[in-house]
């Protein structure tokens, strides 16, 4: 379905209720029911109830009724309470009556004034459009831009750690607590730390005291090591 279509639906359903009549949209409109439509409406506008109004003008114009297109022409040429001017709208309703069999005073001499105010309308919207997608990028921009802190925060906070780590496994090593320290060289190790990485590397390759040599053991980690970014020498002769 259109939006016409679901405009005109909208504005048939209310009709019905205000007339008290079944107007079904999908029913075949005749004369006599745009005419009684547009009485309707009529009738709600001198009640001084536009809004209503208008909606029903709209379904009678649709409908067949030249009258009912003429007078939306002239509400939305001037406009009127509730109702602001809308020459675009104004324009396509003249032209419609007039297609209806209307008599328009004047409109061949109007109808260039309301096109050109028509132009500058559809200007000014094309141009509320372009500074509301503008500012709808740039809100998209910070929001991604906060997404990407958001994510980084915990890898900054994770590496840090694992500096932490693999610096307590360096004092540990260095008060002889080696078995601890490769413990800990392990755990910063898996944390994509490739200092941690490489000096496993560097002690399974010859063993130290309380860890036995692991030349297998020793591959895997200077491979891991080379995986995160270190520079990996040839293995000293132990």
């Amino acid at each position: 379905m259109t939006r016409t279509e679901r405009e005109a639906r909208r504005d048939a359903d209310f009709a019905a209720k205000a007339i008290g009549a079944d107007l079904k949209p999908s029913s075949v409109p005749t004369p006599m029911s745009a005419e009684a439509t547009f009485n309707i409406a009529a009738a709600k506008e001198a009640e001084g109830n536009l809004g209503d109004a208008v909606r029903i003008y709209r379904l009678a114009a649709r409908n067949g009724s030249g009258k009912a297109a003429l007078r939306l022409a002239e509400i939305y040429d001037k406009g009127v309470v509730s109702v602001r001017p809308e020459h675009c709208e104004a324009l396509l309703w003249y032209q419609r009556a007039r297609d209806l069999g209307e008599q328009v005073p004047a409109f061949e001499a109007a109808q260039a004034g309301i096109a050109q105010q028509c132009e500058a309308e559809l200007e000014a919207r094309s141009r509320e459009a372009a500074i509301k997608a503008k500012e709808d990028a740039i809100k998209r921009a910070e929001a991604m831009k906060g997404a990407q802190r958001d994510a980084k925060a915990p890898v900054v906070a994770a590496a840090t750690e694992a500096e932490a780590m693999y610096q307590q496994a360096l004092a540990m090593e260095r008060d002889g607590k080696v078995a601890d320290a490769v413990r800990i060289y392990r755990r910063t190790a898996r944390a994509n730390h490739g200092k941690a990485a490489l000096r496993l590397g560097d002690i399974f390759n010859c063993g130290v005291p309380g860890v036995p040599r692991d030349y297998a053991e020793s591959l895997q980690w200077y491979v891991t090591a080379r995986n995160l970014g270190e520079i990996v020498t040839p293995p000293r002769s132990c």
